[in-house]
């Protein structure tokens, strides 16, 4: 189980790098969307799940897989409120934005990361 929680929390964590972190609809522009690898903190995201997703088969690196998941999952809640401040002005009857779906896949990754982590350590502990 835990093993899929840390492997699907990569998966998550790189996927959701290169798809919508923020849209934008305004008349005349249409939609445009920026993805976490456009804005550039994508990068990180991409890096952490590939680092989790390295250290899945280690046997001692459950410790390590809860700092970076930890850490991009701090990063997600960040940009999460950098963008509503971004946008806290921009909303109108003609202009509509909203947080893209790719950053709440980055948490959703980071967190399923995290909870393997944990659980393999625990488990870990037991066969001590």
């Amino acid at each position: 189980m835990s093993l899929y929680l840390r492997l699907g929390g990569a998966g998550c964590l790189a996927a959701g790098s290169f798809l919508p972190w923020a849209k934008v609809i305004a008349p005349f522009v249409g939609t445009v969307t920026k993805s976490g690898i456009d804005g550039g903190d994508g990068w990180l995201t991409l890096a952490a799940g590939a680092v989790i997703a390295l250290l899945v088969g280690q046997r001692r690196a459950p410790r390590f897989v809860v700092l970076v998941g930890a850490l991009a999952l701090a990063l997600v809640i960040y940009e999460i409120a950098d963008i509503r401040h971004k946008f806290a002005g921009v909303n109108s009857e003609f202009v509509s934005t909203s947080i893209g779906g790719g950053l709440y896949l980055c948490g959703l990754g980071a967190a399923a990361a995290v909870a393997g982590a944990v659980i393999a350590n625990r488990e870990l502990r037991e066969d001590s």
